[in-house]
Protein backbone atom coordinates (compact mmCIF):
# COMPACT_ATOMS: atom_id res chain seq x y z
CA UNK A 1 0.00 0.00 0.00
CA UNK A 2 1.63 3.21 -1.16
CA UNK A 3 0.69 6.37 0.66
CA UNK A 4 0.93 9.63 -1.21
CA UNK A 5 1.48 12.72 0.89
CA UNK A 6 -0.89 15.48 -0.23
CA UNK A 7 0.72 18.81 -0.99
CA UNK A 8 0.98 21.03 2.08
CA UNK A 9 0.63 18.17 4.60
CA UNK A 10 3.27 17.14 7.03
CA UNK A 11 4.07 13.46 7.27
CA UNK A 12 2.07 12.77 10.50
CA UNK A 13 -1.07 14.34 9.02
CA UNK A 14 -0.72 12.30 5.85
CA UNK A 15 -0.36 9.00 7.68
CA UNK A 16 -3.09 9.54 10.30
CA UNK A 17 -6.00 8.19 8.24
CA UNK A 18 -3.98 5.28 6.87
CA UNK A 19 -2.75 4.43 10.35
CA UNK A 20 -6.28 4.51 11.77
CA UNK A 21 -7.54 2.20 9.01
CA UNK A 22 -4.65 -0.22 9.44
CA UNK A 23 -5.10 -0.22 13.22
CA UNK A 24 -8.83 -0.96 12.94
CA UNK A 25 -8.12 -3.77 10.49
CA UNK A 26 -5.50 -5.23 12.85
CA UNK A 27 -7.92 -5.11 15.78
CA UNK A 28 -10.56 -6.93 13.74
CA UNK A 29 -8.08 -9.59 12.59
CA UNK A 30 -6.91 -10.20 16.18
CA UNK A 31 -10.49 -10.51 17.44
CA UNK A 32 -11.26 -12.98 14.68
CA UNK A 33 -8.13 -14.99 15.58
CA UNK A 34 -9.11 -15.10 19.27
CA UNK A 35 -12.72 -16.10 18.57
CA UNK A 36 -11.60 -18.75 16.09
CA UNK A 37 -9.26 -20.32 18.65
CA UNK A 38 -11.79 -20.19 21.50
CA UNK A 39 -14.60 -21.51 19.31
CA UNK A 40 -12.67 -24.36 17.74
CA UNK A 41 -13.65 -27.99 18.31
CA UNK A 42 -10.25 -28.59 19.92
CA UNK A 43 -10.93 -25.86 22.49
CA UNK A 44 -14.11 -27.52 23.77
CA UNK A 45 -12.14 -30.10 25.77
CA UNK A 46 -9.19 -27.79 26.48
CA UNK A 47 -10.68 -24.43 27.52
CA UNK A 48 -7.75 -23.25 29.65
CA UNK A 49 -5.19 -24.08 26.98
CA UNK A 50 -7.35 -22.39 24.35
CA UNK A 51 -7.60 -19.24 26.46
CA UNK A 52 -3.83 -19.13 26.95
CA UNK A 53 -3.11 -19.69 23.27
CA UNK A 54 -5.67 -17.09 22.19
CA UNK A 55 -4.72 -14.36 24.64
CA UNK A 56 -1.06 -14.95 25.47
CA UNK A 57 0.44 -15.93 22.11
CA UNK A 58 0.37 -14.71 18.55
CA UNK A 59 -0.08 -18.18 17.04
CA UNK A 60 -2.36 -18.25 14.00
CA UNK A 61 -5.71 -19.91 14.73
CA UNK A 62 -4.90 -22.95 12.57
CA UNK A 63 -1.59 -23.53 14.38
CA UNK A 64 -3.27 -23.16 17.77
CA UNK A 65 -5.95 -25.69 16.80
CA UNK A 66 -3.32 -28.16 15.59
CA UNK A 67 -1.35 -27.70 18.82
CA UNK A 68 -4.47 -28.26 20.97
CA UNK A 69 -5.35 -31.40 18.99
CA UNK A 70 -2.01 -32.91 20.07
CA UNK A 71 -2.59 -32.09 23.75
CA UNK A 72 -4.51 -34.23 26.25
CA UNK A 73 -8.08 -33.34 27.16
CA UNK A 74 -8.29 -31.21 30.31
CA UNK A 75 -9.90 -32.70 33.38
CA UNK A 76 -12.92 -30.82 34.65
CA UNK A 77 -12.17 -28.66 37.65
CA UNK A 78 -13.70 -29.81 40.91
CA UNK A 79 -16.91 -27.96 41.50
CA UNK A 80 -16.79 -26.25 44.89
CA UNK A 81 -20.55 -26.64 45.26
CA UNK A 82 -20.54 -30.35 44.51
CA UNK A 83 -21.03 -32.62 47.51
CA UNK A 84 -20.15 -35.67 45.43
CA UNK A 85 -16.80 -34.19 44.40
CA UNK A 86 -15.58 -33.96 47.99
CA UNK A 87 -13.59 -36.44 50.02
CA UNK A 88 -14.95 -37.79 53.34
CA UNK A 89 -13.42 -35.06 55.54
CA UNK A 90 -14.65 -32.32 53.24
CA UNK A 91 -18.16 -33.84 53.20
CA UNK A 92 -18.21 -33.79 57.01
CA UNK A 93 -17.15 -30.14 57.04
CA UNK A 94 -19.76 -29.36 54.38
CA UNK A 95 -22.47 -30.98 56.51
CA UNK A 96 -21.35 -29.02 59.61
CA UNK A 97 -21.34 -25.77 57.64
CA UNK A 98 -24.84 -26.42 56.34
CA UNK A 99 -26.04 -27.17 59.88
CA UNK A 100 -24.57 -23.85 61.06
CA UNK A 101 -26.31 -21.99 58.25
CA UNK A 102 -29.61 -23.59 59.24
CA UNK A 103 -29.08 -22.64 62.91
CA UNK A 104 -28.30 -19.02 62.06
CA UNK A 105 -31.31 -18.86 59.77
CA UNK A 106 -33.55 -20.16 62.56
CA UNK A 107 -32.06 -17.64 65.05
CA UNK A 108 -32.82 -14.84 62.62
CA UNK A 109 -36.49 -15.76 62.72
CA UNK A 110 -36.79 -18.18 59.88
CA UNK A 111 -40.08 -20.07 59.96
CA UNK A 112 -40.21 -23.82 60.06
CA UNK A 113 -40.66 -24.01 56.31
CA UNK A 114 -37.72 -21.74 55.64
CA UNK A 115 -35.43 -22.86 58.44
CA UNK A 116 -34.77 -26.09 56.62
CA UNK A 117 -32.76 -24.92 53.68
CA UNK A 118 -33.41 -27.08 50.69
CA UNK A 119 -29.90 -27.99 49.66
CA UNK A 120 -29.45 -30.87 47.32
CA UNK A 121 -26.10 -32.55 48.13
CA UNK A 122 -25.73 -33.54 44.48
CA UNK A 123 -26.23 -29.96 43.26
CA UNK A 124 -23.66 -28.72 40.76
CA UNK A 125 -23.37 -25.03 40.00
CA UNK A 126 -23.76 -24.24 36.34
Amino acid sequence: MKIEIPEGCTAPEAYADSFAEAYAEGVQLERTRILTILGSDEAKDRPELARKLALETDLPAEAAAAFMADMPVEEAATDLYSYTGLDARAREKWARDIAKVREVHKELGGSGAHSRLKLDPTYRAR
